[in-house]
């Protein structure tokens, strides 16, 4: 993310994973703030990327597009992301 503002990218896609909202409440959506638990050490990683580059995209101007995908699952689902 230094390096994109270093060399001045247009535009950067960081794709990560609908889990680091953690216990958000549902459904989330562009304006939902992150839950207090994340579900894995590897959904906490991802969580501590994600506030890396949102501190950059709101102190440096980090020109950033975000993609949160969830699992694609089939009706019924009781699960959080089949909701």
């Amino acid at each position: 993310m230094e390096g994109a503002l270093e060399t001045s990218i247009s535009k950067v896609i960081s794709i990560n994973t609908a889990g680091v909202f953690g216990n958000a409440e549902w459904p989330v959506t562009e304006e939902t703030p992150f839950g207090s638990k994340r579900y894995s050490k590897y959904v906490q990683t991802k969580y501590e990327g994600d506030l890396i580059t949102w501190q950059l995209y709101n102190e440096k101007k980090l020109p950033l597009v975000m993609i949160y995908p969830v699992g694609v699952l089939g009706p019924n689902d009781p699960k959080a992301a089949g909701r």
